[in-house]
């Protein structure tokens, strides 16, 4: 079973009589030329540009353009014995984004220096690589070894040029004993993981979501740290204003939400950090 809830509306993949984009693009370069020797081929191939996404996934596509989406291919593949498996490989702006997309599937975290991320969870196979995103799915009864094989295939074909900024890795390793992360990268992924708003009050470059039982923290990255200290007086005025908050005595960067919850945030470098305390006053 997928461990993270929000891909119930992500992934909801269907191929449609009508061809889409077939012309040839840089995932061209990633999409195997599957041989004999391979095993499997391509039986039915559709690449995806721009808003044909909204085609391949009913409902949450909005998300995949946050982050930086630019084209997807979708692959039914098929072997001599009659394995079948379904692959998604998305191509994203830079490998920041091609990260976020895997943190919605996926809370396996190595260091992002390497070849790349997977995750299996039994169904799937997630794969983060430079700035590409592949899922494998079964198509029935093939066992892990097949989706183990197919990443291994496709992982050769994508080229390492670049990787992840080396913030995301600190922050999560040092975070320890956590249930989950997210990449945000904008307001519909914020809103995710806790509702401030529709107005894009933060103006963050990207952010990260660390999660524990009691408490999230949502680290919000800015290139500049004047731009830092700026949001977070423009937060203050928000939270003292919006009459959604109510300000605390313990401190002027304390607040409790309607529902008890103690909203809190403090500047650190180019970073706003945002901890959210589900336990009530």
């Amino acid at each position: 079973m997928i461990k993270k809830n929000l891909i119930a509306l992500i992934l909801l993949p269907f191929f449609l009589a009508g061809g889409f984009a077939q012309c040839d693009t840089s995932i061209h370069q990633v999409i195997p030329s599957f041989n004999k020797s391979s095993g499997w081929m391509i039986s039915e191939q559709q690449i995806y540009l721009g808003d044909d996404l909204f085609y391949l996934i009913n409902g949450g596509a909005e998300l995949y353009f946050e982050y930086g989406f630019e084209e997807v291919a979708a692959l039914n593949f098929k072997n001599d014995q009659e394995d079948r498996l379904y692959v998604e490989i998305y191509e994203m702006k830079d490998p920041l984004a091609a990260f976020g997309i895997y943190s919605l599937f996926s809370s396996k975290y190595e260091s992002t220096t390497g070849e790349g991320l997977i995750d299996i969870d039994g169904q799937h196979l997630f794969l983060c690589k430079d700035r590409y995103f592949v899922m494998i799915r079964k198509s029935k009864g093939e066992n892990n070894a097949k989706l183990q094989q197919m990443a291994g295939i496709i992982s050769n074909i994508i080229p390492l040029q670049s990787t992840i900024p080396a913030w995301p890795d600190k922050k999560i390793i040092s975070a320890g004993n956590y249930t989950d992360f997210y990449l945000i990268r904008g307001i519909i992924g914020l809103n995710n993981h806790y509702y401030f708003g529709q107005e894009d009050i933060f103006d963050f470059d990207a952010g990260l979501v660390i999660k524990y039982p009691e408490k999230q923290f949502i680290n919000l990255y800015y290139p500049r740290e004047e731009k830092v200290e700026e949001i977070g007086r423009n937060i203050k005025d928000f939270l003292a204003s919006s009459g959604n908050y109510e300000t605390s005595a313990e401190s002027e960067n304390i607040f409790y939400d309607k529902k008890g919850q103690q909203i809190q945030y403090e500047q650190k470098g180019n970073f706003l950090i945002l901890t959210i305390n589900k336990s009530k006053k």
